[in-house]
């Protein structure tokens, strides 16, 4: 473990003192929390500004412009139809009107904002809301009555007015429901899921719907559960249908009985009862066992070698295919060897493999046959072990020599060449048996 290095030297009163800088892990007054503390994840950058912040934005300054046109059409009404003294300049007018006409435009958005806030407070604030829609309807009259005599400035003034206003009431209603929001006092918007899903699944969709509103579900997960639980009331509908017409035909001869079952019993619930008491991965693994494979041959519990299954083999087979099997020890490895590389591929089609390992299709059939039924699996011919079988019966001589120990059937390797001038194990067969 190397040393951290030595920390530079800084002069006193130099700027560079003034800053504290994280000590090595572990000393006594290591500031930072030791290794085995967790350390919070780092905070995901804010955006720069967000969309919400954006509208919000461009709302206010929309109703700032439509507030101010409002006012100034109220200032010029009151200049232009108020009867002023001459000797009051025009400066004066404008500042004597301002302020009533400033009352006059926002007091029905300041009344608006009360409104919002007591419903916020669960209250219906009619008095409020009243009060408010009076107060820009004024607002908006004097903007058009003044203006009456030019048609222009009577419609875009009015039309000011009304635009302040519904951008006011917009925003502060938003604000509302925020705050109901805030106190869980609204349900959660619906999800939105595209057309082809509500088209190929109207009941999964009205149930995700369901479980985001009422139960708070996210929009994906919710969509997934709906599905899983409208499979579920299938199957149990289905599962009720069919206990209900059992419990009838149980209860076939007896008909006042069977009424009395079918009416008194909830088969929904009695579906949902056998439906948890099911054993799912009891009958699949009792289904799987009555699925397994034949044992195959190079298991331990099989190895080709023994003659009490060789009757039963040979039995087995058509008679057309045992003459097809070679009698010869190097044939028959050939075979076997054969046979373990087809094993190695079962799907592999028959003129494949014989077009690679230049065989005829047809004694590729005949390999795939015979290794099938287990003929190719002892490291003996047929015929050999026939021979062994009889002349064990007969010779006890031969009985102790089959009796020794034989080579167990292990990985298959391609039979190599028999040496010139010694005779197969075939042959040696064949020996012995003229010998005896």
């Amino acid at each position: 473990m190397t040393s951290a290095p030595p920390a530079p030297y800084i002069p006193p009163g130099h700027p560079a003192a003034a800053v504290t800088l994280p000590r090595a892990e572990g000393s006594a007054t290591d500031p930072t929390p030791p290794a085995s503390a967790p350390v919070p994840p780092p905070a995901a950058p804010a955006p720069l500004l967000r969309s919400g912040d954006n509208a919000q934005r461009l709302a206010f300054g929309l109703y700032l412009v439509a507030a101010a046109a409002s006012w100034i059409g109220q200032i010029w009404v009151g200049v232009d139809q108020v009867p002023w003294p001459y000797f009051i300049p025009i400066w004066a007018q404008i500042i004597i009107v301002a302020l009533p006409a400033a009352v006059l435009d926002l007091g029905g958005v300041a009344t608006m904002a009360i409104a919002d806030w007591r419903r916020s407070e669960g209250e219906t604030a009619w008095y409020w809301r009243t009060l408010s829609a009076i107060w820009v309807t004024l607002a908006v009259g004097v903007n058009v009555l003044g203006h009456r005599h030019q048609l222009l400035l009577s419609v875009l003034f009015g039309i000011f007015g009304v635009l302040a206003f519904a951008m006011a009431l917009g925003h502060t209603e938003a604000r509302r429901r925020d705050a109901l929001k805030a106190k869980g006092l609204l349900p959660r918007p619906k999800p939105r899921y595209d057309d082809d899903v509500r088209k190929k699944e109207p009941d999964v969709v009205r149930l995700a719907e369901h479980l985001v509103v009422e139960e708070g579900y996210d929009q994906w997960p919710a969509l997934d559960l709906a599905r899983e639980r409208v499979k579920t009331v299938a199957h149990r509908d289905a599962l009720a249908a069919y206990l209900k017409s059992e419990l009838t035909r149980m209860h076939a001869g007896d008909g006042a009985l069977a009424g009395i079952v079918v009416g008194a019993t909830r088969f929904d619930l009695l579906a949902d009862q056998v439906m948890a008491q099911f054993d799912l991965g009891g009958w699949a693994a009792y289904i799987g066992t009555q699925m397994r494979p034949p044992a195959d041959s190079d298991s331990p519990e099989h190895t080709g070698d023994d003659d009490a299954d060789l009757s039963a083999l040979l039995a087995s087979a058509p008679g057309d295919l045992l003459r097809r099997i070679p009698s010869q020890a190097e044939d028959y490895d050939q075979w076997r060897w054969l046979w373990a590389k087809m094993k190695t591929d079962p799907a592999v089609k028959v003129e494949d493999f014989a077009r690679e390992h230049n065989l005829s299709p047809r004694q590729a059939y005949w390999i795939r046959k015979v290794g099938g039924l287990r003929l190719l699996d002892s490291h003996l011919p047929p015929v050999a072990r026939l021979l062994h079988v009889a002349k064990s019966a007969t010779d006890p001589d031969w009985a102790a020599l089959a009796g020794q120990p034989r080579p167990t059937l292990g990985a298959v390797t391609a039979p190599p060449p028999a040496p010139a001038g010694r005779p197969s194990g075939q042959a040696d067969a064949r020996q012995a048996v003229r010998a005896a």
